[in-house]
Order: C-alpha cells, then sequence, then structure tokens
C-alpha cells in the first residue's frame, strides 16, 4: 500500500528517504497539536540508499512479477457497465490510503483533513478506521511505531510496516493492514519482505518475533491471521528479488534498441 501523505523518514541509521514532501501539507498548530491534509493526488514517496540511489519498493516488485489473473474480468466487467477503469477502479486503494491515514493519525496525535479527498470514499474509510479501533482495543497492542518507512540498499527495496507493535504477553510483532475482501497469498510475501527490511536495518531495540496480517472489512468485520515461520515465504521473495534483478538487466540491455521491421512479400492470386 502506497501512503501519499508520507513525510519522508530522517533517521540516519535507516539511510533516509527521499527528503521532498509527499502528497502532506502541515496546517498551523492548534493547541500543540498538528493538522495534516491528505491529497492522493500528490506524488508517493520514494525509497532511497544512502547514496541517493532510488529503490522499488516491496508492493511495486510484488505487482510486477505476481500475476493477478482476477484483475481481468473484473476490470471487463467495469468495462461492459460503461465505466472507465482509472476512475472507478482506484475507488478501493484510495480508501485503504485513508483508511492508513486515518491509524496512522490516531498512533501518532495528529488531526486529520481530509477535505481534499472524495466525501463517499472518506466516509467508507472512517467506517474501516472504526473497525480497526475495535481490533485496537481487543487487541490490547502496545505502540512501537507506526508507519515506519524503511530502505536497504543491501537489500535492494524498501518499504513501509504499518505498526510495529507489543502484543499482551510482550512480543514484538510487525503488521500490515489491509482494506480488501480477502487476504491473499502474495501478502504473506509481502509482510515476509517487511520482516527483512527489519531485520537488516534493526531501527528498533527489539527484535521481530512473529508478523501478523489484518484485514479491515467495509461491514464492520475483520480478520487476523498471525506468521510465526515465513521460511517458505523467505525463499519465494528472494526468488522473486532474483527474478526482478535479472529482468531490470534485461530491460537495460533493451533501452535504445531497435530491430528492422520485416514484411514478408505479397502473394499474388
Amino acid at each position: 500500500m502506497f501512503h501519499p501523505y508520507l513525510r519522508p523518514d530522517n533517521h540516519q541509521d535507516l539511510h533516509p528517504l527521499s527528503k521532498r514532501k509527499t502528497g502532506v501539507q502541515v496546517q498551523a498548530e492548534s493547541c500543540g497539536k498538528r493538522t495534516i491534509v491528505l491529497d492522493l493526488d500528490e506524488p508517493h514517496q520514494q525509497y532511497k540508499d544512502k547514496d541517493g540511489n532510488i529503490l522499488p519498493s516491496v508492493t511495486a516488485i510484488l505487482g510486477k512479477h505476481i500475476a493477478k489473473p482476477s484483475l481481468v474480468p473484473w476490470a471487463h466487467g467495469l468495462g461492459k457497465q460503461g465505466k472507465c477503469l482509472e476512475l472507478h477502479g482506484g475507488h478501493g486503494r484510495r480508501k485503504g490510503s485513508i483508511t492508513h491515514f486515518l491509524i496512522h493519525g490516531f498512533c501518532e496525535g495528529f488531526d486529520c483533513d481530509l477535505s481534499k479527498c472524495d466525501k463517499e470514499e472518506a466516509e467508507a474509510a472512517r467506517n474501516m478506521f472504526n473497525t480497526w479501533k475495535q481490533w485496537w482495543e481487543h487487541s490490547a497492542t502496545r505502540l512501537i511505531k507506526a508507519e515506519t518507512q524503511l530502505s536497504s540498499g543491501r537489500l535492494g527495496y524498501g518499504g513501509t510496516i504499518d505498526l510495529v507493535g507489543r502484543d499482551q504477553e510482550g512480543r514484538v510483532f510487525i503488521a500490515d493492514y489491509k482494506t480488501g475482501s480477502r487476504l491473499h497469498t502474495e501478502y504473506q510475501v509481502q509482510i515476509c519482505a517487511y520482516r527483512m527490511l527489519y531485520h537488516d536495518l534493526h531501527p528498533f531495540d527489539d527484535d521481530v518475533e512473529y508478523c501478523k496480517l489484518i484485514r479491515i472489512g467495509l461491514d464492520g468485520d475483520y480478520e487476523e491471521r498471525d506468521f510465526h515461520n515465513l521460511t517458505t515465504q523467505e525463499e519465494v521473495w528472494n526468488a522473486i528479488l532474483h527474478l526482478h534483478s535479472e529482468y531490470k538487466k534485461l530491460e537495460d540491455r533493451s533501452k535504445g534498441q531497435t530491430w528492422p521491421r520485416k514484411r514478408l512479400p505479397r502473394q499474388s492470386n
């Protein structure tokens, strides 16, 4: 999930991200509390290594190499209804971004201004945020950090961990929020990639003991799955990283190359 409202993290040990603002306007503070305006039309944040080289995100790598065959009939259905894919197909993504924004504001203590968002999408996101609060209160999670942006030149990618928390037994976990209809298998690979980032950079003192996926539904339902052993997911992610690296080499070699077109002679009747 991209979060365009996030400001880059300037923690030097984490190899700071791009220093340009990305979709966030900070209004005057009142009573010591910030108000942040969410603008989904602004560019997304960039991940960079310590030398300033742009790194791909986990979601971008997965989106490029993991097929989503169910999207084809879904997009076809939109077309049959006369709906624009770009306009209507982004509703779910935008609702998810707004929901993440509201959760971030709750965790970090800033006021959320949704005046630049679609009203229906904002209302749906508020409903999902209220569902998340039910999970939060029920889980009794203690917050360590929300929206932790990490980028590793050694691993070759970056990502944003939605939540680093401590459960009731004192164990540290990382969690990723999903606002779709179900938890897809690729999400396990995604959370595994985030865990590898955490272990590589170790932004906090404690080790991550397990990972969690939390699906926040539109109708007041939520679902959570814990993953203590991600050995297979790590093997899959390393294979995808290798594929991504080799495919990029092929793309780089192909840039600027042209091949002459040949036409077969027409046969006379």
